[in-house]
C-alpha cells in the first residue's frame, strides 16, 4: 500500500511538474540528484521520508538562483551594469548564508543539544553508579572488619 501510496505522488509531482514547463528541477542534472536521493531515503527510511525528500528536493531546485550571473558581461566603465553585479553576488551570499543559518537553527543545533543531554545523563547514571559501588563496598568492608 505505501508502494503505491509513494509511487501515485512521485507520478503525480513529475506530471504536474511537465505539464507546466520552466522549471529547474526536470533539467536532467537535478531530476537525476533527485531520483537518486529518493530512492536511497525511500529505501533506508520508508515511504514518508523518501515523499519529503522529494518534495524538499524540488523545492530547493526551483527556490536556488542559478549559478549562472545574472550579467554576464559588463562593459568597460559601465557604473550600472558593475552596481546590479555586485548587488546581486550580496543577494545571493545573504540568501545562502540566511539558508545556512537556518540549517543550523533547526537541524545542527538540536540534535547538537540532544547529544549533549545524553551524554550528562550518561555521565550522572555512571557516577551515580560508580557512588553506589563505593558505598557497597565500604558497607562489606565495615561487615568485614565487625565479625574478627
Amino acid at each position: 500500500m505505501n508502494k503505491q501510496i509513494v509511487a501515485l505522488l512521485l507520478a503525480l509531482t513529475l506530471s504536474g511538474c511537465s505539464m507546466l514547463g520552466g522549471f529547474k528541477s526536470l533539467e536532467p542534472k537535478n531530476a537525476v540528484k533527485t531520483a537518486a536521493t529518493t530512492a536511497v531515503t525511500y529505501a533506508i527510511a520508508g515511504p514518508l521520508p523518501a515523499v519529503l525528500n522529494l518534495a524538499t528536493s524540488v523545492a530547493v531546485d526551483e527556490v536556488m538562483p542559478s549559478d549562472e550571473p545574472a550579467i554576464s558581461d559588463i562593459e568597460a566603465g559601465n557604473k550600472e551594469q558593475l552596481t546590479a553585479f555586485i548587488i546581486a553576488n550580496l543577494t545571493n551570499t545573504i540568501l545562502y548564508a540566511f539558508i545556512g543559518g537556518l540549517a543550523f537553527l533547526f537541524v545542527i543545533a538540536p540534535w547538537a543539544a540532544d547529544r549533549r543531554a545524553k551524554r550528562k545523563m550518561q555521565d550522572q547514571y555512571r557516577k551515580k553508579k560508580y557512588d553506589d559501588m563505593k558505598v557497597e563496598l565500604n558497607v562489606r568492608r565495615q561487615g568485614g572488619k565487625d565479625s574478627d
